[in-house]
């Protein structure tokens, strides 16, 4: 496996889906976008601060995963997947709306982020409410959109 890849693999594992983050794509598709050149848009998810920009880079990511290469957010994909394939009446088949996404992503790094730096003893631990979680009855449980 290129060296590319490896340093891509946690963010790939935790955004196409893992135990703790929903499953969007399969991981043989995101590698496959990864190694186009994909990875440029997720080599620093989990590793740098969860920006805007980080998160606009991961949602770019995630439709290229899903087989929608000429789309750059959830909504355009969805859109298309809506108006043009006729995904009418399954919204189960469809894309996730951009704010759904948006709650995927910050899932996502956090759980990144927790593998990047699991060896590391004083790394900042980031609090999963804000990264979206929520308490509810002392449990913590994904943010609804």
């Amino acid at each position: 496996m290129p060296r590319t890849l490896v340093a891509v693999l946690p963010a790939v594992h935790a955004l196409t889906g893992c135990d703790t983050t929903s499953k969007i794509s399969t991981k043989h598709a995101a590698f496959k976008d990864a190694e186009q050149g994909g990875s440029e848009l997720i080599k620093d998810f989990g590793k740098l601060q969860l920006t805007s920009n980080v998160e606009h880079k991961a949602e770019k990511f995630l439709p290229n995963a899903i087989g929608g290469s000429e789309f750059d957010t959830m909504y355009k994909i969805r859109c298309f997947q809506y108006h043009q394939k006729g995904i009418k009446n399954d919204f189960v088949k469809l894309a996730p709306t951009s704010s759904s996404i948006a709650l995927h992503i910050k899932r996502a790094y956090l759980q990144c982020y927790r593998w990047v730096y699991a060896t590391d003893a004083n790394v900042h631990i980031l609090n999963a409410v804000d990264h979206g979680y929520e308490l509810q009855d002392e449990l913590l449980v994904p943010t609804a959109v």
